[in-house]
């Protein structure tokens, strides 16, 4: 097996524990795998606004792929090294269709999430977390404010509300709207949410272009992840993991699954691929 000299991290459900932080022995191993020279960078469909950077200030992290690989950043200093934002023409017809459904919808634009004004009066059961009503900006006349400024959208997330007979509010619509229209890459973080950005962009292209850039062959790549939007990087990276609490389609594609996000399913990837030192004596157990 090739040296391993990058690694990809998604963030909700694998690097982050179900109450939101990063174990110790998560942030060991990162450390160590970067003392050794390798880059460990963010994996996420989160835009770079929505980075929680206090959350990761303990880690040697300084690059993330975000909005499921759309836009490429450095952190520190800010910059972005690449992005390949959706055609116009094809992503404006798409919002104006959603315009007037029940959904929350959030489009992350030059790294910044921003969302139709009216989504907040005409979704009101569905949760805005803190983090996200900060991070967020609601802008009236949506669509105009895009075209005036001349603004390209890289990602749209849909979150869709839960009825009372647990089915979620025109989900099954608008899959199927998205996936019929020509240009667009549809994924999905979690059952309830839908993702799309161009055709052809996900974070698994981003990571071998970013892995191209840092002159890393793909088989030295890893990745782990454990929902729908990590497949592309589970397959593209030379070591896939899934999480072991990942959803089955990550699970039956990836080459290893770890333990759950809950108990250090991170580290104890990093540590079997990349090696044991202090920092692997935190984790108890092995990968499953």
């Amino acid at each position: 097996m090739a040296e391993i000299k990058l690694i990809a991290l998604d963030l909700d459900g694998t690097l982050f524990r179900s109450d939101g932080t990063i174990s110790q022995a998560s942030i060991d191993a990162i450390n160590y795998a970067s003392s050794k020279g390798v880059y460990v960078v963010i994996s996420t469909g989160r835009g770079f606004s929505g980075l929680p950077l206090e959350r990761l200030e303990d880690t040697d992290m300084n690059y993330a792929l975000t909005a499921n690989g759309s836009a490429v950043f450095r952190i520190h200093p800010k910059h972005c090294l690449f992005a390949t934002p959706m055609d116009d023409d094809i992503v404006f017809p798409v919002l104006e269709w959603l315009d007037d459904k029940d959904i929350r919808i959030q489009c992350f634009v030059m790294g910044k999430g921003m969302r139709p004004e009216q989504v907040a009066s005409y979704a009101p059961n569905l949760d805005f977390s803190e983090e996200e009503t900060r991070i967020t900006h609601h802008m009236p006349v949506f669509l105009d404010y895009l075209k005036k400024n001349e603004y390209h959208v890289d990602k749209v997330t849909l979150d869709f509300k839960r009825m009372a007979d647990g089915t979620l509010k025109d989900r099954a619509e608008v899959d199927r709207y998205c996936r019929s229209v020509k240009g667009l890459e549809v994924v999905s973080g979690g059952f309830n949410n839908i993702e799309f950005t161009r055709e052809g962009v996900d974070k698994g292209v981003a990571l071998l272009r970013f892995a191209e850039l840092m002159g890393i062959k793909p088989e030295e790549t890893m990745a782990i992840g454990d929902t729908g939007n990590d497949i592309s990087i589970i397959m593209a990276a030379g070591v896939g993991v899934a999480m072991g609490n990942a959803e089955e389609g990550p699970k039956e594609i990836a080459d290893d699954i770890t333990d759950t996000n809950d108990r250090d399913g991170v580290a104890k990837a990093i540590m079997k691929y990349v090696g044991h030192t202090e920092a692997g004596d935190r984790v108890e157990g092995t990968l499953l």
